[in-house]
């Protein structure tokens, strides 16, 4: 069901929780430095507030970031949301029925906005560290 894409995500998230709080984890690809392809959703994390660059060291390498939540809050929804994968579930600040007006009908309407309210509530009751 997780994207490949996601599932590298959620390796990365988990190793940089691990080495920032000195406990041992896996190594992402057996390294701690990104590989180009990888950057790029390192930087979607970090564009979204999930992990921020210390300041120190390598921007490539993993080691250089701190998750910015606590890592227990951190959802799946979080990070689909951050990455841009998948699902385009829509956040509650933005007008659902506008957004669904250019779709669909009315009752459409209605029904996009359970499915998306439903799926949000489902996603951010699953844990980062549940995964």
């Amino acid at each position: 069901m997780l994207t490949l894409n996601t599932i590298k995500a959620i390796q990365i998230m988990h190793f940089i929780a691990g080495s920032s709080n000195n406990t041992q984890m896996e190594k992402v690809n057996n390294t701690e430095l990104v590989i180009p392809e990888d950057s790029i959703l390192l930087g979607k994390l970090s564009e979204a507030g999930l992990i921020e660059f210390s300041g120190k060291g390598d921007p490539l390498s993993l080691l250089s970031y701190n998750i910015t939540d606590k890592y227990a809050d951190i959802t799946l929804y979080n990070i689909l949301h951050a990455i841009g994968e998948s699902l385009i579930l829509i956040d509650p600040e933005e007008e659902e029925e506008r957004i669904y007006n250019r779709s669909c009908g009315r009752i459409g309407i209605l029904k996009l906005g359970v499915v998306n309210q439903t799926l949000r509530t489902l996603l951010n009751e699953i844990h980062l560290a549940d995964l």
